[in-house]
């Protein structure tokens, strides 16, 4: 089985100062076990953005079920692959869990990211 990849992606360019949140719309894994993220931040300038992923729940509620460890707090481009049993590796972070059906990831801002902040998010599912 091949992998799949997702694309979600916007500027944060039109919000105030403040917090935001950046959704990536639910997928299904259709088979496939794991999700490799990679969150990009340009025009950086200042607050932490912070990855998660979430899945809904037969009432249509969505929980997150990772965070990442650290939130993102420059102009950069991070890596993280959630797969199960996995460990180590060259990445931002690596976990060994298990990514239900639907699911979609954030990336949730604090801390006051200013008009022009960008972020963008590309997801490749894995078999």
């Amino acid at each position: 089985m091949n992998s799949v990849v997702r694309r979600a992606a916007a500027d944060i360019a039109s919000t105030a100062v403040g917090t935001a949140t950046l959704t990536s719309p639910g997928f299904n894994l259709g088979g496939r076990r794991g999700l490799y993220i990679t969150v990009t931040t340009s025009s950086y300038t200042d607050g932490t953005w912070t990855p998660d992923v979430q899945v809904e729940d037969a009432d249509g509620n969505w929980t997150t079920i990772w965070t990442a460890a650290a939130g993102i707090s420059s102009a950069t481009t991070t890596q993280y692959e959630l797969y199960p049993g996995i460990s180590g590796g060259n990445l931002t972070e690596v976990d060994g869990i298990t990514v239900p059906s639907p699911y979609r990831v954030r990336v949730v801002a604090s801390g006051g990211p200013s008009t022009g902040s960008a972020v963008a998010i590309n997801i490749s599912e894995l078999p």
